[in-house]
């Protein structure tokens, strides 16, 4: 019996180094796991760490479109569960002028507080009472509890009617406007009235406000807003051409002609002699009626 034993639990050289190098493999692939595996995390503790990287990734004070109420509200019951986030004392106030400790009296967290007096201090405004939901980390149910209370908008509308009231009361003939008369009105800058001047120079004078739109850069909105601050106090003073002893290289250069009109017209007049009336000239073959319609004011026959 012991003979059978001895013979079961003897091995040679090779066969203990194989038991040696499989035991190795099994030692090390039980510790695999231990090696790779990384820490697991809470549910709540996961969706705390995922917030606060949505927060320092959107780090502007004010947004361009509105946090997530309820992200925020998520992140900061996590962070202080035992906080209150309602407002303390309610009363009606004007955000661009109370200071921190109002907001705060208010209900806004510090941090907010803070970051809504750095944009006030930085020229920044709130315009109308929506624009407190583009605080960072405004929620929904802070807002409706502010709304009531929010004075803006009735100080910004006695402001504007002012302003349009001041604006209406100061009207510019556009043929004697200069640059600095064209540059104070909105919505036209520096470019702008150098287009403006330069196409009233190459017309002989505007005859009408809505000319206005044949500008570079002035479209149906911008004109409708410019209306009422122009006029046409002389409009019988405007430049205008002898059509029949214009040169060619005189007329062409008018906006309402071109090349093309321009050498039709000197033809035509070459041809049959002098042009009596618009509707001889109208009558010209191939000449561009639409374009000739408005440079009729223009002529003299």
């Amino acid at each position: 019996m012991k003979k059978i034993i001895d013979t079961l639990l003897s091995f040679s050289k090779k066969e203990r180094w194989g038991i040696f190098v499989l035991c190795s493999i099994c030692l090390f692939a039980w510790y695999i796991p231990v090696f790779l595996s990384t820490p697991t995390l809470q549910s709540d503790e996961l969706e705390v760490q995922m917030i606060d990287l949505e927060m320092k990734r959107n780090k502007i004070i004010l947004l361009h479109k509105p946090f997530r109420a309820s992200s925020y509200r998520k992140y900061w019951m996590m962070k202080h569960p035992t906080s209150d986030i309602e407002p303390a004392v309610l009363f009606d106030f004007d955000p661009n002028k109370i200071s921190k400790e109002e907001w705060m009296k208010l209900g806004v967290q510090e941090r907010m507080a803070n970051g809504i007096t750095k944009y006030i201090d930085k020229g920044g405004r709130f315009r109308k009472k929506e624009d407190l939901k583009r605080i960072y980390g405004m929620t929904d149910d802070l807002y409706i509890k502010l709304a009531p209370h929010v004075l803006l908008e009735q100080a910004e509308n006695k402001t504007d009617a002012l302003v349009k009231k001041q604006n209406a009361s100061k009207q510019i003939d556009l043929n004697m406007a200069d640059s600095i008369d064209l540059i104070a009105l909105p919505g036209i800058g520096e470019k702008l009235s150098s287009r403006i001047i330069r196409f009233r120079e190459k017309l002989g004078g505007f005859l009408d406000v809505a000319q206005l739109k044949e500008v570079y850069g002035i479209d149906t909105t911008l004109l409708s807003s410019l209306r009422a601050s122009f006029q046409i106090m002389h409009p019988l003073e405007v430049k205008r051409i002898k059509i029949n002893e214009v040169m060619l290289d005189d007329l062409k250069k008018h906006p309402y002609a071109g090349y093309v009109n321009a050498k039709l017209i000197i033809a035509y007049r070459t041809a049959h002699g002098r042009i009596q009336n618009a509707d001889e000239l109208l009558s010209i073959s191939e000449i561009e009626k639409n374009k000739i319609e408005k440079i009729i004011p223009y002529l003299i026959f």
